[in-house]
């Protein structure tokens, strides 16, 4: 938050721009290059789903990622550095999900990709012999929490463990929201209430699913046998605490939740500059995964 002044986040809290132009930024500002990574397809019913394996030299367990964009932005090769360095800097073998995104491909298409991904790789003989883990930041969070709780009630697969950052849990993102941080942090730190909802109208066409646990998992009533847990939320961030409401509902239902508070806004995870923060996410992340603290290697 030091490196970035307030009144820099606050003036671009204050632009408006549509999903294309921003999937446009985005594919300018994190196109990273000299990164070293295998793409390969999964078919998934009708249609093939990109994924992209980022493999360090020791890899002790795999992690399957669902990338952030408010369902409706971000690929997997926006989020190739941060995939990159979370294969290194917890030496698990990434594999990068590139799932189908909202308007054109609206709820719950790319929930369903990210499910049909997840259940071929917990079945593939390649992996067998490694423990899974999913993970997501925001959107992507979102879609891993769906992904356990179908995974529970269809009994296909058994998820053992999910990190989830940041994420979005509910539907309501305005004055008639029961969380303070809609009200404290819904209009001055980049990600605001409006673009929240903006995306939530793009990614759910028909608006009677906006409330069902397959789009808000604060609203499931049954959340008995869910992986173990990890949140990581942000101090600045509109969704902290709904995504600090879900990990409390979990213990509720007797799962194992690790939750954790970074000073910093939304999104920070990709943000290069925010070293400090990243590192201090990647020490809960390897503790929860059973390695301890290990020192960051972000290059």
């Amino acid at each position: 938050m030091k490196k970035i002044t307030k009144k820099i986040i606050t003036k671009l809290s204050k632009i408006d721009i549509d999903y294309k132009k921003e999937r446009k930024l985005k594919d300018i500002i994190f196109n990273e290059k000299n990164i070293k990574y295998i793409d390969t397809f999964i078919l998934v019913k009708d249609h093939n789903v990109k994924i992209r394996l980022f493999i360090p030299k020791i890899i002790k367990q795999t992690i399957i990622y669902f990338h952030g964009g408010g369902f409706v932005t971000g690929n997997i090769y926006n989020y190739s550095k941060t995939c990159y360095d979370l294969a290194i800097n917890t030496n698990s073998l990434v594999i990068s999900v590139d799932y189908r995104l909202a308007p054109e491909y609206p709820f719950p298409n790319g929930l369903i990709d990210c499910y049909n991904v997840t259940k071929y790789l917990y079945s593939s003989d390649s992996f067998i012999d490694n423990d899974i883990i999913i993970m997501g930041d925001s959107a992507g969070a979102n879609i891993a929490s769906v992904v356990s709780i179908i995974a529970s009630e269809k009994k296909e697969f058994k998820i053992k463990k999910q990190v989830l950052l940041y994420p979005i849990t509910y539907h309501i993102h305005d004055e008639n929201s029961s969380f303070d941080s809609i009200k404290q942090n819904g209009n001055d730190y980049i990600l605001t209430n409006k673009r929240i909802n903006n995306y939530l109208d793009l990614y759910v066409k028909d608006k009677k699913y906006l409330s069902s646990k397959y789009v808000s998992p604060l609203n499931a009533d049954d959340l008995s046998n869910q992986p173990d847990t990890l949140i990581i939320t942000a101090s600045l961030d509109p969704l902290r605490d709904e995504g600090e409401a879900y990990g409390n509902k979990l213990i509720i239902f007797n799962n194992k939740v690790k939750m954790y508070q970074i000073d910093n806004i939304h999104g920070f995870f990709t943000i290069p500059i925010n070293k400090k923060e990243i590192n201090e996410c990647y020490n809960y992340i390897n503790e929860f995964l059973g390695d301890g603290v290990v020192e960051n290697k972000m290059v």
